[in-house]
C-alpha cells in the first residue's frame, strides 16, 4: 500500500519535474505568484492620453537626459504607462514603472530611465537583464504616472549615485480651429417666347451659387509647469 499510494506516485513526479518544459513552468508559475503579490495579474487597460515629459535635472555625466521630450508610447503588462525619447544624439531612452529590476523576489517597485526598452510581456525585470541597470530611479509604488518633480537617485559616475532633484515638465499640445463660413449669391434669368396669335412670356430661373470663405487652424504649444508635490 506504501509503495501504491506513496512512492510510486512520487517517483512519476520527480519524472515529470525533471523534464526541462516542467522546470520552466513551475518558473513562471512561481515568477506569476510573486507577480499576484504585487497585484500585477490584471491585463493592462487601454492606452489612454497621456502628455509628454520634457526631462531636467540630470548631473553632468547624463546631461544627455536634459531637454529630452518622451512620449507615452503604450502600457507594460501590470498597466503602467512607458515613455520613449530621443537623445540629441539619436539614442532612444525610456522612462516606466518595474515592481523588481532585478527579478530578485524582494526588490523595490521603481520608476526607471534607461536606455533599455521594456519588454510589455514580462512582469517584473522588464528589461530582461537580470540586474538594476538604469541611468536613474526613484523608488514608488504609484505606478501611474511618474512624480514629476523628485529626488532621483542617478548614477553620475561609478561607482558613486547622487541625489538630483529631477522635473518632468508635462507638454501640452491645444489645437483652435476657427469655423468657415460661406456666403451664397444667386440670379434669375427671364426668358421670352412670341407667337403670330399671341405673346407668351415664360420665365425660368437658374441659380448660379458662389462660396467664398476661409478655414482658419492654429495650433498652439505650452508648456505646463509642475507644481505637484513628490509622489512615493
Amino acid at each position: 500500500k506504501l509503495e501504491r499510494d506513496i512512492l510510486r506516485p512520487a517517483a512519476k513526479s520527480h519524472r515529470y519535474l525533471s523534464s526541462a518544459s516542467t522546470l520552466a513552468a513551475m518558473s513562471q508559475l512561481t515568477r506569476a505568484m510573486t507577480a499576484l503579490s504585487f497585484g500585477l495579474l490584471a491585463a493592462p487597460s487601454s492606452a489612454e492620453y497621456r502628455p509628454d515629459l520634457v526631462f531636467h535635472g540630470a548631473c553632468a555625466a547624463k546631461s544627455f537626459l536634459n531637454g529630452v521630450r518622451f512620449a507615452n508610447v503604450g502600457r507594460t503588462y501590470h498597466g503602467g504607462p512607458y515613455y520613449k525619447g530621443t537623445t540629441s544624439d539619436g539614442v532612444d531612452q525610456y522612462i516606466y514603472w518595474d515592481p523588481d529590476c532585478a527579478a530578485s523576489g524582494d526588490g523595490a517597485a521603481r520608476w526607471i530611465v534607461g536606455a533599455h526598452a521594456p519588454d510589455v510581456t514580462r512582469i517584473m525585470d522588464l528589461d530582461g537583464d537580470g540586474t538594476c541597470d538604469y541611468h536613474a530611479r526613484i523608488d514608488s509604488t504609484h505606478k501611474e504616472f511618474p512624480p514629476p518633480n523628485a529626488l532621483w537617485t542617478m548614477r553620475c559616475g561609478a561607482p558613486t549615485s547622487e541625489s538630483m532633484l529631477v522635473d518632468l515638465a508635462a507638454i501640452t499640445t491645444t489645437e483652435t480651429r476657427t469655423s468657415t463660413t460661406f456666403s451664397t449669391s444667386s440670379r434669375t434669368i427671364s426668358t421670352s417666347t412670341t407667337t403670330r396669335s399671341s405673346t407668351t412670356t415664360s420665365s425660368s430661373s437658374a441659380t448660379s451659387t458662389t462660396y467664398t470663405g476661409t478655414t482658419v487652424v492654429t495650433k498652439t504649444t505650452t508648456t505646463t509647469p509642475t507644481t505637484v508635490a513628490p509622489t512615493t
